[in-house]
């Protein structure tokens, strides 16, 4: 199954997929698009993708842990 987590930072959605990979940037409110916004958005967007980026992680882990087993060790391999 894949993986999509996404993040909203001052109406800017930011999707990333289970590999931490940038899926889709989405402006929520347009009526941000003005260039006097321009450094307003560009760290919404990058507030947006470090939130994402951590909760793609976060799932990953856990997906993981899941696979690993509560020992941490490889299935078999203890």
């Amino acid at each position: 199954s894949t993986i999509h987590v996404f993040a909203e930072e001052g109406g800017v959605k930011v999707i990333v997929n289970g590999s931490q990979e940038l899926i889709a940037v989405e402006f929520l409110d347009e009526t941000l698009l003005t260039p006097e916004n321009k450094d307003k958005i560009s760290k919404y967007i990058k507030s947006a993708h470090e939130r994402a980026h951590k909760k793609s992680q976060q799932i990953s882990a856990e997906k993981m842990k899941v696979l690993m087993g509560d020992g941490g060790g490889f299935p078999g391999m203890n």
